[in-house]
C-alpha cells in the first residue's frame, strides 16, 4: 500500500468552524482506501472528520463539482484557529481495510413528537408540523422556539408551515444536516397580494468538544414560486420576514453600526464580524446568531422586539419612508419589495449554543466562523506519483486575497496623481456613460498641454468634448488608457437607484450597457456592471452610510454585501463570493483609517475580496500622505493580489467553470486535459500548482489542439510547481 497525502491550504481555518469539501475537488484517485483516511493539522494536531456521501463517489474531477451537501463530502472541524494548512493523508489499496470508528460528538434522536439533536450541554428539538426548533435545552433552562416568520399584517410562524418535508442529508458522527421544505402563509391587510411563499432551509449541527453546538440556517426563499390563496402565480408578495428567537424579553448584546426604533422593536444593522447574543445569568446559558448573507437587502440586520430577537429581512410592508432615509431621500416604494420578476432571496445565519464563561468572552471567535467561511486558497498532491493532480489556485499567483480599489467620478486630479505615481494605476477610475447630449470627453491634450479650465469645469468640459469632436484635442482617458489605466463606468444617467423601482433600475442598466458597447466600443460589458453604481450612498439618520457595489450582470452574478433595495432580483443572484466591501465617500484622514481598520481586520481573518472607494481630493492641491500612505500599507501585503474589477471577475469565474482532467503517462510526458464552459470574452489567466518529481524539460499547452506553448513556471516548494495558462487551454503536456 503506498500512504499519499492532500494538502489543503484553508483561509481563514477559524476555531470550531466547519469545512465541506467535495470529493471531486479533491481528486482523489480510483483506488482510494477511504476507510484508511486521516486529517491533521499544520501543528500535528487530528482534526475531527467524517466522510458524506460516499458510496456515491462521482469520480467527474471537476474543480467545483459536487456541491450539494448530501454527495461526496469530506466534512473537516477545526480545532484550532492558528493552523496554517489540513493534511489529508490516505493509502492506496484495491482492498478497503477496516473503517476507523470516528468519535461521536454530536447524536440524534427521532421519537414520534420530535427529534433532537444534542451534545453533553445543549439539546436542541424540532417539532414535527412545520420543523421549527421547538425548544433548545441550554444549562439546565429551556428557550424557544427558535423559527421562521412572515407578517403581511397576520403573522405565520413556521410551525404553521404548509406542506412541510424533512429530509435528513447527514447523520455523521460530527454532523447533523437536515433540510425543510415548505410554504408559509402570507395575509393581512400590509402586504400587495396574500398568498404562499415556498421556502427551504437547510440546517447544519456540529460540536468541536460534544459540550456546545454549533449550527447555521441556510433559507431560501422562493419567490418565483409564490401562489396566490387561489393557486395562482404570486408576483407581488411582501412580506416581512425574521428568523428568530421567541419568548425572551432579556437583554442582549450586538455589534452594530447603528440602531433605528421601530416603535415597539429596534433595528440594529450589523458590522464584521456579525452577531447578536445573550448571555444566561446563573444557568451559564448562551446563544449567539450570527446572520451573514441577507440578499436582497440593504444590509444584515438584527431585531429586538418585546419577546423576541433574531435576524431581520427588514421590508416595508407598506410604501413609506425607508427607515435609513430622510423626508427628501424617500423612495415611495417599500424597502425590501420583491418585483414581478423576483426569483430567489437568501438567508444564511449562524448560531452557536453552549453554556459558560468562556462564550462571551471568544464571541468575536465565534462570529468569525460565520462571517468569515474557510476558503480553500489551494490543494496540492503529495504522492510518491511522478506527475500529481493539478489543481487551480484560488487567485491569481495563488494569492490569499483580492483587492479592488476605485476613485470616483474621475476628474483631472485622477489622471494626474497617477501619472506622478502618487496613486498606483491598478486603481481604477469611476466615470459616467453619460448620454445627456454630449460626448463624455470631459478633458483633453491639445498637442502636450493639457486644456483645463480650473475655475469654470462645466465650461472645460463642453469645450473638451467640442475640441475632441473636432478633432483638435485628444481625450484625456485615451493618453493615459495607453498607460495601463484602467477605467469602470456609472450609469448613464448617474442616478440614485435606491429612488428607482425594480423597473426603472432595469432601464438604467440595459441603456448603459448599450452606450457602454456600441458608443464606448467595449466589447465586453464587464467592468461597467460591476461599478458601485449607487454612487450617493444609502442615506441613514446618520449621513451616509456606506456605498452600495452590485453587478448588474445575468450572466456575471456577482454580489455585494449591500445591494439595493427594491433592485431587480435576477440581477442580484448568490455566488460563494460574499466577502466584498465597499467602503468610503471622500478618502480623507477619518475615512483612510477606517478603511484601513477593515483592511487589516478581513485580511487577519481571511477575507476572500474587498472592495473600497472613494472621492480624490481636488485638483489644485497637492495628493495628501494619508491617501499615498494608504495605498502604500496596502501593497505592502504581498499575499494580496490588488488587481482591476475585470480581471477579478474573470479568473472569479474561471476557477468555477473549469474542468481539469487526471494527468496520464504519454511517452516520456504527462498530460492533462482542460475543459473551460465559460464564453471566450471571459478570457484570463490562471494559475495552476502541481506537484512534479521527475526533473522538467518544459510545460506546454496547446489552445487549439494542434499548436503548443510554453508555459513559464516556478518551484514554490520541494518539487511544487506553480505556473500560469491561458483559461482556454485544452491540453497540458509536462515533459
Amino acid at each position: 500500500m503506498i500512504e499519499e497525502y492532500i494538502l489543503l491550504n484553508v483561509a481563514p481555518l477559524n476555531k470550531d468552524s466547519l469545512l465541506l469539501v467535495s470529493f471531486d475537488e479533491l481528486k482523489f484517485p480510483g483506488n482510494t482506501d477511504f476507510n484508511s483516511i486521516k486529517v491533521i493539522d499544520s501543528n500535528g494536531r487530528k482534526l475531527l472528520f467524517e466522510l458524506i456521501g460516499m458510496k456515491g463517489h462521482s469520480g467527474k474531477y471537476s474543480y467545483s463539482g459536487g456541491k450539494s451537501h448530501g454527495k461526496n463530502h469530506i466534512a473537516v472541524i477545526a480545532g484550532s484557529g492558528n493552523a496554517k494548512h489540513i493534511r489529508i493523508a490516505y493509502r492506496l489499496s484495491n482492498k478497503p481495510g477496516k473503517p476507523i470508528l470516528q468519535e461521536n460528538k454530536i447524536g440524534m434522536e427521532i421519537s414520534e413528537s420530535n427529534i433532537t439533536v444534542s451534545t453533553k450541554n445543549v439539546s436542541v428539538f424540532f417539532e414535527k408540523n412545520g420543523y421549527s426548533l421547538e425548544k433548545v435545552s441550554m444549562g439546565g433552562k429551556e428557550y424557544g422556539p427558535i423559527r421562521l416568520a412572515a407578517s403581511g399584517g397576520d403573522t405565520f410562524f413556521q410551525d404553521r408551515m404548509r406542506d412541510a418535508k424533512f429530509s435528513i442529508i447527514s447523520d455523521s458522527s460530527i454532523v447533523k444536516i437536515f433540510k425543510v421544505t415548505g410554504s408559509m402563509k402570507v395575509s393581512g391587510n400590509k402586504c400587495a397580494k396574500e398568498g404562499l411563499l415556498p421556502v427551504s432551509i437547510t440546517y447544519s449541527f456540529w460540536s468541536a468538544d460534544g459540550k456546545d453546538m454549533l449550527a447555521k440556517a441556510e433559507i431560501e426563499l422562493e419567490y418565483d414560486r409564490a401562489a396566490g390563496m387561489d393557486g395562482r402565480k404570486a408576483e407581488s408578495l411582501n412580506p416581512l420576514l425574521w428568523y428568530r428567537l421567541d419568548n425572551f424579553s432579556g437583554k442582549i448584546a450586538v455589534n452594530s453600526c447603528f440602531t433605528n426604533g421601530m416603535g415597539k422593536s429596534s433595528i440594529m444593522t450589523l458590522k464584521h464580524p456579525y452577531y447578536g447574543y445573550f448571555s444566561g445569568g446563573g444557568n451559564g446559558a448562551f446563544f449567539a446568531m450570527c446572520p451573514y448573507v441577507a440578499l436582497p437587502n440593504d444590509g444584515i440586520h438584527m431585531e429586538k422586539g418585546k419577546d423576541f430577537f433574531g435576524a431581520s429581512w427588514h421590508s416595508m410592508s407598506m410604501p413609506k419612508k425607508p427607515y435609513w432615509s430622510n423626508e427628501t431621500e424617500s423612495t415611495g416604494i417599500p424597502q425590501g419589495h420583491f418585483p414581478m420578476h423576483s426569483l430567489r432571496s437568501y438567508w444564511k445565519i449562524g448560531m452557536y449554543f453552549g453554556c459558560g464563561k468562556k462564550s462571551k468572552k471568544n464571541i468575536k471567535d465565534i462570529a468569525s466562523a460565520f462571517s468569515y467561511p474557510p476558503k480553500i486558497r489551494s490543494i496540492a498532491h503529495l504522492s510518491p506519483e511522478q506527475v500529481s493532480s493539478a489543481c487551480i489556485t484560488r487567485w491569481k499567483f495563488n494569492k490569499r486575497m483580492a483587492f479592488n480599489a476605485i476613485t470616483d467620478d474621475a476628474k483631472i486630479n485622477d489622471y494626474i496623481y497617477r501619472a506622478e505615481g502618487k496613486i498606483p494605476k491598478w486603481v481604477q477610475m469611476a466615470i459616467a456613460t453619460r448620454t445627456l447630449g454630449i460626448s463624455y470627453h470631459r478633458f483633453c491634450f491639445i498637442g502636450n498641454n493639457l486644456f483645463y479650465l480650473k475655475k469654470f469645469p462645466l465650461l472645460s468640459t463642453l469645450l473638451s468634448t467640442l475640441l475632441c469632436l473636432i478633432g483638435a484635442g485628444k481625450p484625456l482617458r485615451e493618453k493615459f488608457g495607453n498607460e495601463n489605466m484602467s477605467f469602470l463606468l456609472h450609469t448613464n444617467t448617474h442616478p440614485r437607484l435606491y429612488r428607482l423601482s425594480a423597473g426603472s433600475v432595469r432601464r438604467e442598466i440595459l441603456s448603459s450597457e448599450k452606450v457602454w458597447v456600441h458608443k464606448w466600443r467595449n466589447k465586453t460589458p464587464l467592468s461597467h456592471v460591476f461599478s458601485y453604481t449607487s454612487s450617493y450612498g444609502l442615506a441613514t439618520e446618520k449621513g451616509t452610510m456606506a456605498k452600495v457595489a452590485f453587478s448588474s450582470s445575468r450572466s456575471l452574478q456577482w454580489i455585494r454585501e449591500w445591494p439595493i433595495p427594491n433592485s431587480p432580483l435576477d440581477f442580484f443572484l448568490p455566488t460563494p463570493l460574499l466577502w466584498g466591501i465597499c467602503v468610503g465617500e471622500f478618502f480623507d484622514k477619518s475615512s483612510c483609517k477606517r478603511i484601513k481598520d477593515e483592511f487589516t481586520e478581513r485580511h487577519r481573518n481571511g477575507c476572500d475580496y474587498m472592495l473600497i472607494s472613494g472621492h480624490v481630493p481636488e485638483y489644485g492641491a497637492e495628493c495628501p500622505s494619508h491617501v499615498i500612505k494608504m495605498f502604500r500599507f496596502f501593497e505592502k501585503h504581498k499575499d494580496v493580489w490588488f488587481a482591476g474589477a475585470d480581471d477579478i471577475i474573470k479568473y472569479y469565474k474561471a476557477r468555477e467553470s473549469i474542468t481539469l482532467s487526471p494527468p496520464r503517462k504519454k511517452g516520456k510526458s504527462f498530460a492533462f486535459d482542460m475543459e473551460n464552459s465559460l464564453p471566450q470574452y471571459f478570457l484570463t489567466e490562471i494559475t495552476l500548482i502541481q506537484r512534479i518529481i521527475k526533473k522538467i524539460k518544459r510545460i506546454q499547452f496547446t489552445q487549439d489542439g494542434k499548436t503548443y506553448s510554453d508555459a513559464s513556471y516556478k518551484f514554490i516548494g520541494k518539487k511544487l510547481v506553480m505556473y500560469n495558462l491561458p483559461s482556454n487551454a485544452k491540453r497540458v503536456v509536462i515533459s
